[in-house]
């Protein structure tokens, strides 16, 4: 999946009721309708895979740790249930990406919840 399919996947899982319109031009943005009702109709998703500021309110709000302790050359995004058990752990090279990807996992969890 690229990080272009990630950033979309994210926001069709943390806005599932959006409309959703994809520009594939030269950022490939994502955006979706506006929620809000405001002057501006369509919002830019947040880039989870390339901003630390878009994805680390989420990585907060959801939980998610990160660790190296399985290998030193790689990064572990871990979400732990409430006994602090692993629940669910992606494991790549760059550590923004794990989070990304452990985030991802985690939403459709709780969709498949509810």
């Amino acid at each position: 999946m690229t990080d272009f399919e990630l950033n979309k996947a994210i926001a069709r899982a943390l806005y599932p009721e959006a409309k959703i319109h994809l520009d594939k031009g030269e950022n490939c943005a994502v955006f979706i309708k506006n929620p809000n009702g405001s002057d501006l109709p369509w919002i830019q998703v947040k880039d989870y895979c390339n901003n630390w500021n878009d994805l680390m309110p989420l990585v907060v709000e959801y939980r998610l740790c990160l660790s190296n302790l399985y290998d030193p050359t790689d990064w572990a995004a871990i979400k732990t249930d409430e006994k602090g058990y692993q629940k669910i752990v992606e494991i790549n090279k760059n550590p923004q990406r794990a989070l990304a990807e452990c985030l991802y996992k985690v939403l459709q969890a709780k969709a498949e919840k509810e």
